[in-house]
Parts: C-alpha cells; sequence; structure tokens
C-alpha cells in the first residue's frame, strides 16, 4: 500500500512535467523580448484590447442603457483601456504571459530563425499586414456568423419542438 501511495506522485510528475524541448532560460527570454518587439505584439495587444473590448463594452452598455450619452461611454472606455494599460501592459503581465505561450510552441533556435524572418522586407510586410488581414478575417467571420442567425433560430427551434422542448429563444 505505502509503494502504491509513493508511486502516484512520481506517475503524476512525469506525466504532467513539462513537454517543452527546452528550458525558459534568459537567453530565450533576451529572444522572446527581440521577437515581440519586432513584431510589435504589446502594441498589436493594445490596439486589439482598445477596439475589441470598447466596441464589446459600447454593446452592452447601450443594450442594458439605451439612453446612455457619448460622453459617458467615452469616460468608461477611457478607463477601460487604462486600467488594461496599467494591469496587462504596464506591469510585464503580458510580456510573461506571451513568453510562455512561445516557450510552449518554439524552441530558442526557432525563436531566433523567426527574428531573421522578420527583419527581411518581407517579414517587416508581415508584420505591417498581419494585424489588418486577421481584423478583416474576423469581421468576415463576424458577418458569415450573423448571416447563419435565422437559419440557426430555425434548426434549433425545429430540434427543440421535435424533442417536445419549449423554446428558450
Amino acid at each position: 500500500m505505502y509503494k502504491f501511495i509513493l508511486v502516484i506522485p512520481i506517475l503524476f510528475s512525469l506525466f504532467c512535467s513539462s513537454t517543452y524541448a527546452d528550458e525558459l532560460n534568459q537567453a530565450k527570454i533576451d529572444a522572446l523580448d527581440e521577437l515581440m518587439t519586432l513584431t510589435e505584439a504589446e502594441t498589436n495587444f493594445r490596439v486589439a484590447i482598445s477596439t475589441g473590448t470598447t466596441t464589446q463594452l459600447r454593446t452592452i452598455l447601450k443594450a442594458k442603457k439605451p439612453n446612455i450619452s457619448e460622453k459617458t461611454m467615452e469616460i468608461i472606455e477611457g478607463v477601460v483601456v487604462r486600467v488594461f494599460e496599467e494591469e496587462i501592459i504596464e506591469n510585464g503581465a503580458f510580456r510573461n504571459a506571451m513568453y510562455l505561450v512561445y516557450h510552449k510552441h518554439f524552441e530558442l533556435q526557432e525563436v531566433r530563425q523567426l527574428i531573421e524572418i522578420y527583419k527581411t522586407p518581407l517579414g517587416q510586410k508581415v508584420i505591417r499586414v498581419m494585424p489588418l488581414v486577421m481584423r478583416e478575417g474576423i469581421q468576415i467571420g463576424q458577418t458569415l456568423g450573423a448571416a447563419l442567425g435565422p437559419t440557426l433560430d430555425e434548426r434549433i427551434r425545429a430540434k427543440l419542438k421535435k424533442e417536445k422542448i419549449d423554446p428558450i429563444l
């Protein structure tokens, strides 16, 4: 019985240990800092927060309080953006989280190769254009998804009716 109890933590540590090919040491952190600076990761995050979060917030607040003034919206949005800036960017939380994401998916040598790619003219174009491509792709996805609304509503109602469940929509 005692042997079994001793084996459990050993097996757990083997199965739950990281599967990273290398360690997150200072050399890798330095390379990741260079990569994130080159790719303007923090700037892109700021833009995503500014536009994405405030757009969602505006939609939610307008739905709850249709008569909310533009001045009130601007104040709320300003506070939200500033809090994100202070709590996520300025205190290093974003970079620290991104270290782990990149570390999970890339070895140090691969990070160095990415840096070399992003230093090329094509790499610079990718950095400049990719946020626009992503934004346009998201907009396309939202438009296509919204167009499915009536179809989804119809099919959900039909399925619920077939199962003799009152539609909740």
